[in-house]
């Protein structure tokens, strides 16, 4: 009971002091004269003025990396996004660039295979000659023989427009590709000696394909010799116009697609047909 009523008056006793610390400093506020109030009021003001220009100019705390701008935080965000925008509308306009000059290659690019295709449909027009001279030591009446320097060339010209060749010429694929291309040949030379007797000039006496095989397959040889010269030409063509042409990317992305990528193609392409560059 005694403990009970010692901690009430200490509680009593406290409250009482509290009551008179206020009682104290309400006093001592009501001593301030209206001349210290007016003082204190435009210090405040001086204060928010300077804090307020403080603020709006900005204000840098720190020293190197470690730095805080305080201040005209609308400012900086805008310039920011300033910055972003240009930087975004850089990127875009480098990219309708590269864009042109990437289409500008692939039509360039188009043309030199149209050319290369050209070549090799020139090849097989100039080879009637050769063909004839395989022919001329067994026969006199050339219409015939004029059937077997197409059938040849027919089977060339085919392999021309359907195959494609700087792939079939590689130094792997080219006497599987060129056995393929002698056997066609056979059997349409073999329906040629079948069907020559119901012809005029049929009793001449034509060549067994065992007779002119080594000189068809010579022909074919230097047919698959001056396609691979072509082709490689052409490749060469190729890489040096993506070469000339690398300085004109603005952008690393389209460089790599445009210019790296397809010069380290065709050097490949080269090195198939064991040519060197």
């Amino acid at each position: 009971m005694a403990c009970k009523d010692s901690g009430d008056k200490a509680a009593l006793s406290e409250g009482r002091v509290k009551e008179e610390r206020n009682n104290y400093s309400m006093e001592h506020l009501g001593n301030i004269p209206l001349v210290g109030w007016i003082v204190i009021a435009f210090i405040a003001v001086l204060i928010f003025i300077l804090l307020h220009k403080v603020i709006k100019k900005g204000i840098q705390l720190g020293a190197g990396d470690k730095k805080l701008i305080v201040g005209d935080i609308e400012k900086n965000i805008d310039d920011k996004l300033e910055l972003f925008k240009t930087d975004i509308e850089k990127k875009e306009k480098d990219r309708l660039h590269d864009e042109e000059y990437r289409k500008k290659l692939f039509r360039l690019s188009g043309e030199i295979d149209e050319k290369t295709k050209a070549d090799e449909r020139r090849v097989i027009r100039c080879i009637n000659g050769t063909i004839k001279e395989v022919f001329l030591p067994f026969v006199k009446c050339e219409m015939p023989m004029l059937s077997c320097v197409e059938l040849v060339k027919d089977v060339l010209q085919e392999r021309v427009d359907y195959n494609c060749m700087r792939e079939r010429l590689t130094a792997t694929e080219r006497k599987g590709y060129i056995s393929d291309i002698l056997y066609f040949i056979e059997q349409d030379y073999k329906t040629f000696l079948h069907k020559l007797p119901a012809v005029p000039c049929g009793k001449e006496q034509y060549p067994s394909w065992k007779e002119i095989a080594p000189q068809i397959e010579t022909i074919v040889n230097d047919w698959a010799d001056e396609m691979v010269k072509i082709i490689a030409r052409r490749i060469k063509e190729k890489i040096a116009m993506y070469k000339a042409e690398q300085s004109a990317f603005l952008l690393p992305e389209y460089k790599e697609i445009c210019i790296d990528y397809p010069i380290k193609k065709n050097i490949g392409y080269l090195k198939a047909l064991g040519i060197e560059l």
